[in-house]
């Protein structure tokens, strides 16, 4: 994959080298390392599906999940902001979509999305708590803008049953 050059691809780079980082990140996906981490956070999209298939076979789903991926938000993803005369701040806002299969020994709605909802925020919590650290994302606000939400009955039978919930930081500087 191309290396992030930029302060926009340097910005998402710091986002999921942070989020890798993150002990709440790899409890969530069931990983050891970081770098079994990595290989789950994707930026802007995941891989293509095999053999130049329009969609992802539910084997496949399966396989990536849990995942994450980090894009930029189509609204107000990237600016420059001057801050004295000629001198330009980067920021903008980046996306994250924390997608998970529902635990199949689960079967009360109520408790599935309390287990969700408790380890996207330990995840929220920690890296909030991490922000001041070198090379990760300088971000000032976190939110959950989009769910947590679970895959529909149709969505399910093809997709397997998931659920996900999108987050956005707002960022400046590097």
């Amino acid at each position: 994959m191309t290396a992030a050059a930029g302060s926009l691809m340097k910005a998402q780079d710091h986002l999921r080298t942070m989020l890798a980082n993150a002990a709440a990140v790899r409890t969530w996906m069931g990983v050891e390392t970081v770098a079994a981490a990595l290989a789950k956070i994707h930026h802007e999209a995941l891989p293509p599906p095999a053999d130049d298939a329009v969609e992802y076979t539910l084997a496949e789903l399966a396989t990536y999940r849990p995942f994450i991926i980090v894009s930029t938000d189509e609204e107000n993803g990237y600016r420059k902001t001057a801050e004295a005369m000629g001198v330009f701040a980067a920021g903008g806002t980046l996306r994250v979509e924390l997608e998970q299969a529902v635990p199949a020994d689960k079967t009360n709605p109520a408790e599935i999305a309390i287990l969700f909802k408790n380890s996207i925020g330990a995840i929220i919590d920690e890296l909030v708590g991490m922000v001041d650290t070198a090379g990760y994302l300088a971000f000032d606000q976190i939110a959950m803008t989009l769910g947590p939400f679970r895959a529909t009955e149709d969505e399910a039978t093809t997709q397997g049953d998931w659920q996900a919930v999108v987050l956005e930081l707002e960022w400046s500087g590097l």
